[in-house]
């Protein structure tokens, strides 16, 4: 996923950029240097906030998740009816079909 976001970042910086040049190769040199300066320093910043969520979700104590009264149907075909679910903290829960 962070991949992705500062690709997109990396992208979007250089197209921005790219779209304020002025004529001449000094003007393209300068928008290159200030595309390459300004995502070194947004996929920095970006990082930096990636690990401060992973770190915040890490120290959540007590995370569950859990569903009540789950009712799947298609059409008027009931398919299932009040399925309860919890996942406590530490638990993994794998549904495959065969």
């Amino acid at each position: 996923m962070k991949s992705s976001v500062f690709g997109a970042v990396i992208a979007l910086v250089g197209a921005y950029k790219g779209m304020e040049t002025k004529m001449g190769a000094e003007a393209v040199g300068f928008s290159t240097t200030s595309s390459v300066v300004t995502s070194i320093i947004l996929v920095f910043v970006l990082n930096y906030i990636f690990i401060y969520l992973v770190i915040l979700v890490d120290t959540l104590e007590g995370f569950m998740i859990e569903l009540r009264n789950v009712v799947v149907a298609y059409e008027s075909r009931v398919i299932l009816d009040s399925i309860n679910l919890t996942i406590d903290d530490g638990e993994t829960l794998v549904i495959f079909r065969w």
